[in-house]
């Protein structure tokens, strides 16, 4: 399947045998059930529609063109392709348990995708890893990284939440949760990704670094989950153990003072993230929303922290 990469803020394809593309991000819908396309006959532009509704979103704010801005400048060559969550051949809905339960299902995978495989065939990626860093395998010059996504099963998870349970949506509208995904996307593509557990709920490094960024990106929408009519709380997610808000200030996430474990956690953290992203990390720090701890460590460091620079 050939690549083109289309003008303008659309990103459609006109061509039915070509990938949309946005800013460098390419959306394949083919072979999806998402729409009413049927499967392996025609490209689900529907599907691509909302995607790149989604990617303009994004691409609206400062926080979600410093992804683009590596996408387009840092990835070498590879390519970062979204496609849908879901099997050839399967007419679900991705998000839901078989027997009907609102019970979530992550519709995120990310694989190994050798350009050569051709788009219209029935198969399994044999190289499709489920979440778990440490089973990535390593990026070849020819390879593209894929991020499954389906937006509906976030909004049913938002539309779900409403009232006292909305802090329980932090970080869960389907923009946000498609910026989190192209972080890891992103830094998987340039081979930086460094799945080193870590603690208070985060599970990795990785899960750290793509939820600071997100909650800077809702920060600067100024988003807020609306838990009453007298009361609404920022859309700033906790960890990687749900979706829960937490009260963050730039104060409390990284305190003067790192007198504990967490926040020394998250000032380390934060070290590693300007010196892997420097030109994002310094695009980032001048973002003018109440919750920006890039901007916090700066004020507190007052200089580049020493190391070798990644980008």
């Amino acid at each position: 399947m050939s690549l083109i990469h289309s003008r303008g803020n659309s990103g459609l394809s006109a061509d039915p045998a070509e990938a949309s593309n946005f800013h460098g991000v390419l959306i394949d819908g083919y072979e999806s059930s998402y729409g009413k396309a049927p499967v392996g006959i025609r490209r689900d532009r529907a599907y691509e529609a909302d995607i790149i509704a989604l990617l303009n979103r994004i691409y609206s704010s400062q926080a979600g063109r410093a992804v683009f801005r590596e996408v387009e400048t840092l990835l070498w060559g590879r390519s970062l392709t979204i496609r849908p969550a879901e099997r050839a051949g399967e007419n679900q809905v991705v998000g839901w348990e078989p027997n009907g339960n609102a019970g979530l299902v992550d519709p995120v995978e990310f694989c190994v995708h050798p350009r050569k495989k051709r788009p219209n065939e029935h198969f399994i990626l044999p190289k499709c890893v489920s979440m778990g860093y440490e089973k990535f395998l390593p990026v070849r010059d020819d390879d593209e990284v894929e991020v499954r996504f389906t937006p509906g099963m976030y909004s049913a998870l938002v539309r779900a939440h409403k009232g006292v349970r909305a802090r329980e949506a932090a970080g869960a509208h389907p923009d946000a949760a498609l910026l989190h995904e192209l972080i890891h996307g992103v830094r998987y593509a340039r081979g930086i990704v460094d799945a080193v557990p870590l603690r208070f709920g985060y599970d990795d490094e990785e899960e750290w670094i793509a939820i600071m960024w997100v909650n800077i990106y809702s920060s600067e929408g100024h988003r807020l989950l609306r838990v009453s009519s007298k009361l609404a709380v920022p859309d700033l997610r906790c960890n990687h153990h749900g979706h829960l808000a937490c009260p963050w200030t730039d104060e409390t996430f990284l305190p003067e003072s790192a007198d504990n474990p967490e926040a020394l956690a998250n000032h380390a953290m934060m070290r590693k993230f300007v010196l892997q992203h420097p030109v994002t990390a310094n695009s980032l720090r001048h973002i003018p929303c109440s919750f920006n701890p890039v901007r916090r460590y700066f004020q507190l460091t007052e200089h580049w922290p020493t190391g070798k620079a990644t980008s």
